[in-house]
């Protein structure tokens, strides 16, 4: 029998060993983010929300195409387990290795997002800008300013039209 100090050691041990795992994930998406901000050429800013979500939509298939190679291993592993001459080491190995590739596409998404999202910060709280401003010649507000109908002008000639 286990006493409650063990219990409460083994689960310490285990709260450890997870903040552990965080702070080392958190370094490395830091550190890919670096990595990927120091590419050559580096990464273009992100300007809009819509090309986040090009960015992000492109991750995600790459985590997702992961994530089916590891079900496909899965269902050959559990093809494994009705008869014993079928080897489980093989679907096992690929699960291993399907599982690193899913833990790197995850922590290169990671990496991405935090830059996208100071890039889209800074976008969005820019000074409202409209690119067709400056095609139209406006000052900047938008609007042009229009010439005066002058109705009176226009009433006097019918009157002096009319006599």
């Amino acid at each position: 029998m286990t006493s409650a100090n063990e219990e409460q050691m083994q689960l310490d041990m285990t709260l450890q060993a997870e903040r552990d795992i965080s702070e080392n994930v958190r370094t490395a998406v830091e550190f890919t983010q670096m990595k990927l901000l120091a590419s050559n050429p580096p990464p273009s800013r992100v300007r809009n929300r819509h090309e986040v979500y090009g960015i992000v939509a492109e991750n995600y298939a790459e985590v997702a195409g992961s994530m089916k190679r590891i079900k496909k291993d899965m269902d050959t592993l559990l093809g494994t387990l009705g008869d014993i001459n079928r080897p489980a080491l093989e679907a096992v190995s690929s699960i291993c290795n399907d599982t690193l590739t899913v833990a790197i596409a995850v922590v290169i998404m990671a990496a991405e997002m935090q830059r996208t999202l100071s890039d889209l910060y800074e976008a969005e709280n820019q000074e409202t800008h409209y690119p067709m401003d400056d095609l139209s010649g406006t000052d900047g507000d938008g609007f042009e300013e229009a010439a005066p109908l002058e109705p009176e002008d226009s009433a006097e000639e019918n009157e002096t039209e009319d006599n």
